[in-house]
């Protein structure tokens, strides 16, 4: 064995924090896309191709959008959050897949089909993206705040 002699236990604390860490983000979006296209396949019926199309469509452009905001257009990189604080707020993916799956729900239920299929994806994205960062947001403050506590102190 070379450098690395920590416990398999603690090697495998770290696997987990990785593998979470790597995938939550996607994890809660699939778990929301998937709900909405069940949710829309239910209020509107089976999608045509050209549905199916537009779903991935208005998914897809959310993303690009907020990427295209963040990064100024593409030219700059934005700071990414320390891993304890990912790992904080998107522990609460909750938030972000319930919020994101009732604007899904609302435009389903207000607009045609043919619009929905397209713009329910659209704005449930959005949503999601928009949520989830409020919560790393919040997350961030909290692990500030936690920093500044002495060791071993109490939290008021």
């Amino acid at each position: 064995m070379s450098g690395n002699r920590s416990s398999l236990p603690a090697r495998y604390r770290r696997g987990l924090v990785t593998a979470t860490l790597n995938n939550s983000s996607a994890f809660g979006f699939s778990i929301l896309i998937t709900s909405s296209f069940g949710l829309l396949s239910h209020l509107h019926g089976a999608p045509g191709p050209g549905q199916v199309g537009l779903f991935a469509l208005g998914a897809v452009l959310a993303f690009s959008v907020i990427e295209a905001v963040v990064s100024r257009g593409f030219r700059r990189r934005p700071r990414r959050q320390p891993y304890n604080v990912v790992l904080l707020g998107t522990a609460v993916d909750l938030v972000s897949v319930a919020a994101a799956l009732a604007v899904a729900y609302g435009v389903a239920a207000l607009l045609p089909a043919t619009a929905s299929w397209g713009l329910a994806p659209l704005l449930a994205a959005a949503t999601y993206v928009l949520v989830q960062g409020a919560d790393l947001a919040l997350a961030e403050r909290l692990e500030a705040e936690l920093d500044r506590e002495p060791d071993g102190a109490e939290p008021d």
